[in-house]
């Protein structure tokens, strides 16, 4: 069904071929009557296929590299008409626009398109309607034109094209001020789908979409909204992240909540995402961090870690967490101890004792390696372990420090450990502190 045009003046025979399997398709979708949705979308793509050409008639000379003519992959281009890629194919592929290589300018293309398109987003089918709303953006229609139509979509009275303009709605060429407009007063929509679909459209603006925090937090203040809205907008709340601070106050409230323990996660989850904005939460935070639940007290110990920026508040909690009988609540503390770098060497001597455990011993290793300690009888203790990578890590580290005092120890391992790999390093650090001058 693919195939690759390669025409010199004879651009009218490949239309007429092409036309003529489209043709086909289309014969063959009804004879096993494929659903309306799925032959508004067979006869959207036939369009995105013919359009450069099919009402015009074709140009006396032009090259095209490597166009498919299937279905599934239509040309995509500039507005000089040129193929930039190949929309609807798994890897979009890019071509370098050349003069001899695209199609020649055909003019404003989008005006033979405009008329079909305007049918279809007036059409009494909700799925063709939807249909065309999501290809809008394949189209190179005017923005004024663009804008227009999906402002139709959005106040559309089937919630199916409604939900389908809201996704559309982050391609449209129009403002920020302008998308959050619309997204907000989707949020009053009597759907509960639709309301969900903003909600979600607000998340993936990021940043961009903190002048919705009020009406998002006043939507939870409505007649018992549902859990999977409550969920959804919890989950934007941290999508916006360090500019959600607004809605940290509403995020505390919901950690009171012992009998739901899913919305204590997520809003756990949501206000380590907002950061040190949402320190005023520290307090219930660190009451879960006892929690019976396993899953509670990690989340509960991962979002202390993201919502403090004062090491000396979180590490005396951090290394009391280390004796937790979980060991995945004890790795996510030992990750968050690393997290704090050069700030987390009061923690670094507990550390080093859990690289001989068995199932910690790894995120020890990693959590020194960023925390980088400069303490000179750590890093000896640490060059005794029975932990190859500590050892090897010891090594490093003595070398950088180039302290005198170490060399005794690094003869030993350099001439005794079972290693070869550790005796090596230990030769290594050696020579970098008998270089040194000092």
């Amino acid at each position: 069904m693919t195939g690759t045009i390669l025409a010199t003046g004879r651009g009218a025979v490949a239309l007429a071929r092409t036309q003529l399997q489209h043709a086909r398709l289309i014969t063959l979708a009804l004879m096993h009557n494929l659903s309306i949705q799925n032959l508004c979308q067979l006869t959207l793509a036939i369009l995105f296929a013919l359009a450069p050409f099919s009402l015009r008639a074709a140009p006396p000379s032009y090259h095209v590299k490597e166009l498919p003519t299937g279905l599934l992959k239509t040309p995509c281009l500039n507005d000089k008409g040129q193929v930039i890629g190949v929309l609807g194919a798994k890897d979009v592929k890019y071509y370098t626009p050349r003069p001899e290589v695209g199609f020649p300018n055909p003019g404003v293309h989008d005006i033979p398109v405009e008329k079909p398109v305007r049918a279809w987003l007036a059409s009494d089918t909700a799925s063709l309607r939807a249909s065309a709303v999501t290809m809008l953006e394949r189209l190179s229609l005017p923005r004024k034109v663009w804008i227009e139509a999906e402002n139709q979509a959005l106040k559309d009275p089937v919630a199916e094209v409604r939900m389908a303009a809201i996704t559309a709605l982050a391609q449209v060429p129009c403002s920020n001020s302008e998308r959050l407009s619309h997204l907000t007063d989707a949020l009053g929509d009597n759907e509960p789908q639709v309301r969900r679909r903003a909600v979600e459209a607000l998340g993936d603006m990021g940043s961009m979409a903190k002048e919705a925090l009020p009406v998002l937090l006043a939507s939870l203040q409505g007649p018992s909204p549902t859990t999977e809205y409550r969920a959804t907008v919890i989950h934007t709340f941290g999508k916006i992240g360090r500019e959600a601070k607004q809605a940290v106050p509403y995020l505390r409230s919901l950690l009171h909540d012992e009998m739901d323990g899913t919305t204590s996660l997520q809003s756990l989850r949501a206000l380590g995402s907002i950061g040190p904005s949402a320190k005023d939460a520290f307090p219930e935070v660190l009451a879960l961090c006892e929690h019976d639940g396993t899953e509670l007290r990690r989340n509960a110990l991962e979002t202390l870690g993201r919502i403090s920026d004062d090491a000396g508040q979180k590490i005396p909690i951090f290394l009391k967490a280390l004796d937790d009988p979980s060991a995945e609540v004890r790795q996510r503390v030992i990750a968050g101890i690393g997290r704090l770098g050069k700030e987390a060497g009061p923690a670094a001597d507990r550390l080093v004792d859990l690289l001989d455990s068995e199932s910690d011993a790894k995120a020890a290793l990693e959590a020194l390696r960023e925390i980088r300690p400069e303490n000179l009888d750590l890093c000896l203790r640490l060059l005794k372990s029975d932990n190859v990578g500590g050892r090897l890590f010891a090594c490093d580290r003595l070398g950088r420090l180039k302290d005198r005092r170490a060399l005794p120890e690094l003869r030993i391992a350099r001439e005794e450990d079972e290693h070869r790999y550790v005796r090596r390093r230990a030769r290594e650090a050696i020579s970098r502190i008998e270089r040194d001058k000092k």
